[in-house]
């Protein structure tokens, strides 16, 4: 029993869902953010470059689903760029999951935190693609992503950057968490379980020792 609590406990501690901010303790649990078909957020359509559409997919805790995607490329950020006069669509990697980063400098005045996957992918201006995903604390998850920078010159927008406003943002322990004490609690509850199972092991072996004696 002991080390079944020991491997939950570690596996929890592990997760690629779960995020300790090193400044403040706080963590943060974002696995409601994994899907299994993927987020993915077009772009406004640009005036003057109406041949163009583009689409980025992204995803959390794992890589992306894509046929086209060798899950082994971990690849976590995806820029799809249609041509449409061409009907030609190009696919370049804008994030890697064995290059993240996440930090508490959310780029918005709400509690939160942000991921930026970073790649190996170089755009038209020289500057090396990433993705940048904002996740910002709040009661009621949005039906997804906004984009904070649309209408860029995705031609050369090397780091488009979103903000969904979710629970997920909120720490679940920690000063900053939920209820201020879910981890306490947690500990507490442990606590609780140990001490009940500890306590009939005990009896069970003292009412065995007794009955010998009697």
């Amino acid at each position: 029993i002991f080390y079944l609590l020991g491997v939950a406990l570690t596996s929890a501690i592990t997760n690629n869902c779960i995020w300790r901010d090193p400044k403040t303790g706080d963590v943060y649990d974002f696995s409601s953010l994994r899907r299994d078909n993927n987020w993915m957020v077009t772009d406004v359509d640009h005036p003057d470059k109406p041949e163009f559409r583009f689409r980025y997919i992204f995803n959390f805790c794992e890589p992306i689903h894509d046929d086209q995607v060798d899950p082994a490329d971990q690849v976590a950020a995806l820029k799809v760029t249609e041509v449409l006069s061409a009907e030609v669509t190009l696919r370049d990697v804008f994030g890697r999951l064995d290059r993240t980063t996440i930090s508490s400098d959310i780029n918005v005045p709400l509690p939160g935190f942000k991921i930026t996957y970073d790649s190996e992918t170089f755009c038209f201006s020289g500057a090396r693609a990433k993705t940048i995903l904002n996740i910002a604390c709040s009661k009621t998850q949005d039906s997804s992503f906004i984009m904070m920078n649309p209408g860029a010159d995705s031609l050369v927008n090397c780091n488009p950057e979103f903000i969904i406003h979710s629970p997920a943002g909120c720490a679940i322990e920690g000063a900053n968490s939920k209820s201020g004490s879910s981890g306490t609690l947690f500990y507490l509850f442990l606590f609780v379980c140990l001490y009940f199972l500890l306590g009939t092991f005990y009896n069970v072996k003292y009412k065995s020792q007794k009955d010998r004696k009697s």
